[in-house]
């Protein structure tokens, strides 16, 4: 039976490795089977322990609470409470079938351990987010391994081991030595020791259970780091493989911690006395003190949840915004990326980000000495990518700013770049954070890490998210309890500065010496009246990356926040003073009571379901007090539609195919100055009424109720921009040209006209289109057939090409560091001409007409 639970125990608790992404994404069959093995054993256990022959209504009540609970709390968190249902289920089978009490009780036991261990992946990552390290073990590992003989130096709370290969560099972090399991082994087993230990040997066995488990990681550690040496024994010389992968595989992990299985079977022994029930069935019967202890206690997890969920609406102040240049010489906003100016430093630019913000938030550009009397015109101030000191004055002028209720949004860089963590980190340190001077990667993919907002209490700042897609940041390092994690991301391991490169950036392979698990990104903290962001990745917001997906909605949403003076705040204390007093109520009710498993079980629902209800009653009310800012002056909205075409944009990353790749085409969008989006389905692109639509090779099928959407999009003003290709050979676009009078003849391949005819592109079709009956021809052909052509239905205008593959990344230069030669300026012109064209509801002005025009489609 003991082996059993602890086996049990120890597979519940190993599955949720599989499921947070602590580190990496494993296959969801490694967690449904320890999840099922873990139930499995569990119910085992309680094979003859566990009695039915009537069930008592209450627990109708029970499953009716966690019902409630599993629609609130999302993946993986609701493993206990899915579990816990299906035991409470299986129990009302029991009347026919008694035999499965066994079963019953042990998927009521699992669900219980899943629900206590289910916050421990929120608070272990806020945790380490602090620190990685765990330096006071350095020391006793070094005369471990000096013991065995192993060349072995210790310095700074680092250990050297020196192989023939390298000198490798170990500090001990809380990962290497897999914590996170032994933490929910500890806490999961709290239900075990009240169940199969005698009240007065629980602490003993507690206490043994962490002792033998601490020492239990340490022997593992040190097994590890052995391991790793022999690993790097087959390693070629000068191959770039560093076998430290083995500390953040998950599996690994779990293999090595199974031996931990048989310790705990043997040293903390788990029994019930011969003939004892554990659980029965029967009679559910709480006396006047239990029933105001359910009261008192949860009210005490409701009070609990708004302290972690409560967000200060805060007073809603101008909005006006200080955006500082005085101090930042890389990432300028002073110069307009326009339709002359190219090259590397046009899109390592602010410009459009600046004149963005001026659409929703009056933006004033300061290259004068920050004083007070200057910060008191302004709600916001914007210090980004500084590389050059501010002087005690302005750091006192800015402090005094913030406590007087302005908001402060400090942006950073990776490895302290051009210097400007170190310029930053005076002002940061005022409010309780530090830029470190690392760079982060995702631990499986290099150069890409993609952010998703928690689908649980959302900071304010995140909650519009869709994704965000990081180019590489730094971390944060909060040195105060005020922090707020605004993004904390898991499954990234860092990389130190390195000083010998011009940008500080390291060569990017695995190193021993690297921390890994989760980190901070980005930090928000209120001080006294004012607010304070702090952000880790400012090339973010350079023209070639602010108008990604997630980034203006991250911009927008960090600016809405800061506009805020606080108000209410302190009523977070107030909700966590309610709650302690409600626990000491609760705990002085049940002082001369001894309580049975149900009335337990009784309050862990209770209070899961409190818990449940009160962060989705903040969530809501965060969503309500923070609605997503309105532009308070129009500006041209291009939409890129998803849904339907077959082409790709660096969305969630790096493009694929280079070939199919339209991210130039979507960047030069800014040049004539409008902004490029990206929508999510058809239907709610139309929704947003955005100035231009653009569809681009379309493969999927349009629906009826698209088309029509689109026909009334059209007829009250949109402009529309198809374009399509002899390439794109599942071609959808004649549905939704058909309609509109016009069709692409596709049986018929047409050459570009000489200034778009590249020679280079010898692939099939590169440099063909197909002609267009319908319509109004603008571009003809060498043969003289017009291969984009525009209709107009209502208000609005539609336009056609039959050649996009001219404006895929390599026509268009390939990335936005480009100088363009004179052909590749006429495509450029070509977008140009066509996008303003479509604004101004005139492109026959943009080109010259070689044919009749043919009737418009009334």
């Amino acid at each position: 039976m003991s082996f059993l639970l602890w086996t049990g125990l120890f597979c519940l608790s190993c599955t949720w490795l599989f499921t947070l992404k602590l580190y990496t994404w494993e296959r969801d069959a490694w967690w449904i089977t320890l999840l099922i093995l873990g139930v499995l054993c569990n119910g085992a256990a309680f094979k003859g322990k566990s009695r039915f022959s009537d069930l008592d209504p209450k627990y109708y009540l029970l499953f009716l609470f966690l019902i409630l609970a599993l629609c609130i709390l999302p993946f993986p968190y609701h493993l206990g409470i899915i579990v816990t249902c299906t035991g409470l289920f299986i129990l009302f089978l029991c009347p026919w079938a008694p035999f499965l009490s066994a079963f019953a009780s042990g998927c009521i036991l699992s669900g219980v351990i899943l629900i206590i261990q289910s916050p421990l992946g929120y608070l272990y990552t806020t945790l380490i987010s602090y620190s990685h390290y765990f330096f006071w073990l350095d020391g006793i590992l070094y005369k471990i391994f000096a013991f065995l003989n192993l060349k072995v130096s210790y310095s700074q709370h680092t250990l050297y081991l020196q192989t023939i290969n390298d000198l490798y560099a170990f500090p001990t972090t809380w990962e290497k030595l897999a914590a996170f399991p032994l933490l929910c082994i500890v806490v999961g087993s709290i239900p075990l020791m009240y169940l199969f230990t005698k009240k007065g040997t629980r602490v003993r066995s507690a206490l043994t259970l962490f002792l033998m488990g601490s020492i239990y990681l340490t022997a593992r550690y040190i097994f590890m780091i052995l391991l790793f040496l022999y690993l790097m024994t087959f390693v070629k010389y000068k191959e770039e493989v560093c076998w430290i992968t083995i500390f953040w595989d998950v599996r690994v992990t779990l293999l090595s911690l199974l031996p931990l299985i048989y310790l705990l079977y043997r040293l903390v022994p788990l029994k019930a006395e011969e003939g004892d029930t554990i659980f029965t069935y029967e009679k559910v019967t709480f006396s006047p003190s239990q029933r105001k202890a359910l009261l008192y206690l949860s009210l005490a997890f409701f009070s609990l949840g708004w302290f972690y969920g409560f967000q200060d609406l805060g007073k809603v102040k101008q909005g006006k915004v200080l955006l500082d240049e005085t101090h930042s010489e890389w990432e300028k906003s002073t110069k307009k990326m326009d339709t002359e100016w190219y090259g590397n430093e046009s899109g390592y630019n602010f410009y459009w980000m600046a004149e963005f913000i001026n659409h929703y938030f009056p933006l004033t550009r300061n290259f004068d000495k920050i004083t007070p009397a200057l910060l008191s015109q302004y709600d916001i101030l914007i210090l980004k990518n500084a590389t050059s000191a501010y002087s005690l004055a302005e750091i006192d002028a800015i402090e005094d700013f913030v406590k007087r209720g302005g908001g402060l949004y400090l942006m950073s860089e990776h490895t302290n770049v051009f210097g400007n963590s170190t310029y930053l980190n005076p002002i940061a340190e005022k409010f309780g954070f530090s830029f470190r001077y690392d760079v982060l990667f995702d631990i499986e993919k290099k150069f890409e890490q993609l952010y998703y907002p928690p689908r649980v209490l959302p900071h304010p700042v995140v909650q519009y998210l869709p994704y965000f897609c990081f180019k590489v940041s730094c971390s944060i390092q909060p040195l105060s309890s005020r922090c707020e994690p605004i993004i904390l991301s898991r499954g990234l391991k860092a990389l130190d500065i390195y000083y010998p490169s011009g940008n500080f950036y390291p060569q990017v392979k695995d190193q021993t010496d690297m921390p890994f698990g989760a980190f901070l990104q980005m930090v928000g903290v209120k001080v006294r009246k004012g607010r304070v962001i702090g952000f880790t990745d400012s090339t973010s917001y350079s023209n070639f990356e602010a108008f990604i997906a997630g980034k203006p909605e991250l911009l927008l949403g960090a600016l809405d926040w800061l506009n805020r003076a606080n108000r209410w705040d302190w009523l977070r204390f107030l909700f966590l003073i309610l709650a302690t007093i409600c626990v000491c109520l609760g705990l002085r009710t049940l002082k001369k009571e001894k309580q049975a498993a149900p009335f337990y079980l009784s309050l862990l629902i209770l209070g899961t379901f409190c818990l449940s209800i009160a962060l989705m009653i903040g969530q809501s009310f965060a969503h309500l007090s923070y609605p997503f800012p309105t532009p308070r002056t129009p500006y041209t909205k291009v939409i890129f539609e998803q849904e339907h075409g077959n082409y790709e944009l660096p969305l969630k990353g790096f493009t694929k195919d280079h070939q199919k790749s339209y991210e130039v085409f979507y960047q030069w969008v800014l040049r004539v100055g409008y902004y490029p989006f990206t929508g999510k389905t058809l239907m709610e692109d139309l929704r947003e009424a955005p100035s231009i639509l653009i569809i681009i090779n379309p493969h999927q099928e349009f629906h009826p109720d698209e088309l029509t959407k689109i026909k009334a999009y059209l007829e009250q003003g949109g402009k529309i921009l198809l374009m399509d290709s002899p390439l794109n050979e599942q071609s959808t676009a004649n549905e939704l040209l058909v309609p509109l009078g016009m069709n692409i003849k596709r049986d018929k391949e047409i050459t570009l006209p000489v200034p778009y005819h590249l020679s280079w592109m010898t692939r099939h079709g590169q440099s063909s289109a197909f002609p267009i009956e319908g319509g109004n021809g603008l571009l003809q052909s060498v043969e003289g057939l017009p291969i984009i052509s525009t209709a107009t239905m209502g208000k609005g205008m539609i336009a056609i090409m039959t050649f996009s593959q001219l404006f895929t990344n390599p026509p268009m230069g390939g990335s936005y560091r480009i100088e363009p030669n004179q052909q590749q300026r006429q495509i450029y012109e070509l977008q140009f001409d066509i996008l303003r064209g479509l604004i101004e509801g005139d492109l026959e002005a943009y080109f010259q007409q070689d044919a009749e025009l043919p009737p418009q489609i009334n």
